[in-house]
């Protein structure tokens, strides 16, 4: 959550705008990846507790390994798009967007259409 804002505004914040329209999707990836890792730790433990096992075992675990990985780099790519969506469905919805002169600058902004009126005021700064 940004810093300095005051506790009003702060559900009217766009990381609180994003972690509610996000919510349900992020405790379920938290759910995913709790339940990749501890098999993945399983499996780990199994490569490496110097149990005798075939080549053809050996290559299988590998693989479910290497498998089980890739998920879960899958499951942050998604979250991470899932965030950038939120984010830009957010911003095009808001008749007001509030704005540092710094966070204007933000990809999330600059890919919105043009904006009717722009006000900055950095006197708060000084």
């Amino acid at each position: 959550a940004p810093e300095r804002i005051s506790a009003a505004a702060l559900s009217s914040s766009l990381d609180a705008q994003v972690t509610a329209y996000s919510e349900a999707f992020f405790a379920q990836q938290r759910l995913d990846s709790q339940d990749a890792a501890l098999r993945l730790r399983r499996m780990m433990q199994r490569a490496n507790d110097g149990t005798k096992m075939s080549k053809a075992e050996r290559a299988t675990l590998e693989a479910d390994i290497d498998a089980l990985k890739a998920y879960q780099r899958k499951l942050t790519k998604t979250g991470t798009k899932r965030k950038k969506l939120a984010t830009s469905s957010i911003l095009r919805g808001a008749n007001v967007v509030l704005a540092t002169n710094a966070g204007a600058g933000a990809d999330a902004i600059q890919t919105l259409p043009p904006f009717d009126l722009v006000v900055v005021d950095e006197a708060a700064q000084a």
